[in-house]
């Protein structure tokens, strides 16, 4: 395995009961859980956890993750320099003895940084979420993660977003181009700000996106990273979906536009992973 590679999942869902794959989420996602009062905020949590563990999965199988669990003396493998490996108390089990579900949850408990990211043993991590899809990121390099379901958007985004010669370039588009442009811009540059902990108050239009290159530029500090990009995945129309004449089978075909920021340096690469109901990414994860 490559130090660049990032393992990704994508997750679609329609509404779902969380409760049906408690046995699986981590102690500190079931405590966050019991906090939300939505029903919807709760099922896209319970997605973002589920697509979490099939990243984790296949990078345990990748092997970022060492054969041993979190209650072991033994140092994760690439380990983030800088970052303490201790998890807080209620986010801690002994896998050892236990059941299958245990185990998991026991390998793949994470924790957040100060600076609120999600951090897990020998890997970092990124989440997002959209309509109907949650995506997880994981990699041994910094990684941010973005996913957007397509929508109308107006094209007053645009000016916020995009730097000045972005947005001239922006104006002379086609009016059907113009949506994809926007999301794939936002994707990629979200996905960014994520990789560096910075979050997009520190403002989309202070970025240039070179979409020739794969590059997110701000010239102003003179870094680069690399982006991966996952754009333009379309789900997989299927007949029930198709029948349908109301809003949510619209959702259910549109296209989503992902991307996944990596640092600048070796040519990354993608384990990617993408299921289209929550009881197939349980079963992945259970394997």
């Amino acid at each position: 395995m490559k130090n660049a590679t990032a393992f990704v999942c994508i997750l679609e869902y329609a509404p779902f009961e969380p409760e049906r794959y408690a046995e699986l989420y981590t102690p500190l996602r079931r405590v966050g859980l019991e906090g939300i009062t939505s029903p919807a905020l709760r099922v896209q949590s319970a997605a973002a956890e589920l697509a979490y563990l099939a990243a984790a999965r296949a990078a345990y199988d990748g092997g970022i993750f060492a054969a041993k669990s979190h209650d072991d003396a033994e140092p994760r493998i690439g380990a983030p320099e800088g970052i303490c490996l201790d998890l807080p108390e209620e986010n801690r089990l002994d896998a050892s003895g236990k059941t299958r579900t245990d185990e998991i949850k026991s390998r793949f408990a994470y924790s957040y940084a100060e600076n609120g990211r999600p951090i897990v043993f020998g890997a970092h991590m990124s989440l997002s979420h959209t309509g109907g899809a949650a995506m997880a990121a994981l990699s041994l390099l910094p990684v941010g993660a973005d996913i957007e379901r397509e929508r109308r958007v107006s094209a007053r985004i645009a000016k916020r977003i995009m730097s000045e010669s972005e947005y001239a370039e922006f104006r002379q588009l086609d009016e059907a181009e113009k949506t994809a442009r926007i999301l794939e811009c936002w994707t990629a540059k979200e996905s960014f700000l994520k990789l560096t902990g910075e979050g997009i108050l520190a403002g989309l239009d202070k970025l240039s996106f070179d979409r020739a290159n794969s590059l997110i530029v701000r010239e102003e500090a003179g870094e680069t990273a690399r982006i991966v990009r996952l754009d333009q995945l379309c789900t997989v129309p299927n007949a029930e979906a198709s029948a349908k004449a109301d809003a949510q089978a619209e959702a259910e075909n549109q296209r989503l536009f992902a991307c996944i920021c990596l640092e600048a340096g070796a040519e990354p690469e993608l384990e990617l992973l993408r299921f289209a109901s929550p009881e197939a990414a349980a079963e992945f994860i259970m394997r």
